[in-house]
């Protein structure tokens, strides 16, 4: 009785705009073939790792030693060392200059184009709130969406106030790649958007709100 209370709820919240749907790595892996960069599969976290790990050897911000480690925290599947990887990558391509986080940004997740946009042109047409935990502009390539992302506070807001305007967005909780400082990579940008007001307001309002 419970779950067909809560499925007919669910139900509800979709017909009146009211839902929030949040996408994730699946989608972007579906639309773009998981499409491979350099040899790897930059939609999926593990592969955008590895491929920041050997950039950083080819940049001289990592020894052959340092790459060997971070190539087996990623590959070991556990959630911490994951998190300690990316961060090591962030930071260090940071380090180098925010040119080449940013170039990295571009040569990876920025090459992901869109080989079947059938799912993306599915999620395109439910009513309410889209929003992404990915960083690529897939969605935005086969919807015309314009993308936003959680720094954008004015744009963010405006947008939530008004639904159909909403319609032509697609909220980037987790940053775009088009704007390195948004980007939730390592450990550190991640606390900075749990401690950033207003991202943390607009995620409560999809709790209150919708």
């Amino acid at each position: 009785m419970e779950e067909s209370i809560q499925i007919a709820k669910l139900r509800e919240a979709i017909a009146t705009g009211q839902a929030v749907f949040i996408t994730g790595t699946g989608v972007s892996v579906a639309a773009c073939g998981n499409q491979e960069v350099e040899g790897h599969k930059v939609a999926t976290w593990t592969g955008l790792l590895e491929h920041g790990a050997h950039r950083l050897k080819e940049i001289n911000a990592a020894t052959d030693k340092i790459l060997a480690l971070l190539i087996q925290q990623i590959q070991s599947g556990e959630t911490d060392m994951l998190i300690h990887a990316a961060e090591t990558i962030e930071q260090r391509l940071r380090e180098k200059s925010d040119g080449v986080f940013r170039g990295w940004l571009k040569d990876t997740i920025g090459q992901l184009k869109v080989r079947d946009g059938s799912l993306l042109e599915a999620i395109h047409a439910l009513p309410g709130v889209l929003a992404t935990l990915n960083y690529d502009h897939l969605l935005e390539e086969a919807t015309g969406r314009q993308s936003i992302n959680w720094k954008e506070a004015d744009a963010t807001q405006d947008a939530l106030r008004h639904p159909s305007a909403m319609r032509e967005k697609v909220l980037h909780l987790h940053g775009h790649f088009a704007d390195p400082e948004s980007v939730v990579l390592g450990l550190s940008s991640y606390i900075k958007v749990t401690n950033d007001p207003h991202a943390q307001t607009v995620l409560r309002s999809f709790f209150v709100d919708r």
